[in-house]
């Protein structure tokens, strides 16, 4: 089961779940990359450019900006 939450006050999903953070990605949306255990304001993440970058990624969570989940669903291949 994957696990992505949504947290719409920042308009963001944030999942630890690789492929998602890479289609999301190629669809276009940004992609940052934290391994604070919450995000906030003061944490500083790190934006990743390619998906190489998501790739080289380990043991974080992964924050897509600007999306919705009703938008994430209807992504393909998700």
């Amino acid at each position: 089961m994957v696990r992505i939450w949504e947290n719409k006050k920042l308009n963001e999903l944030q999942t630890y779940d690789r492929s998602i953070a890479i289609q999301a990605y190629r669809e276009g949306y940004e992609i940052y990359a934290t391994r604070a255990l919450a995000t906030s304001p003061n944490v500083d993440d790190d934006r990743l450019y390619s998906v190489d970058d998501i790739m080289n990624v380990e043991k974080a969570m992964f924050i897509i900006k600007e999306i919705s989940m009703a938008r994430l669903l209807e992504m393909e291949g998700i």
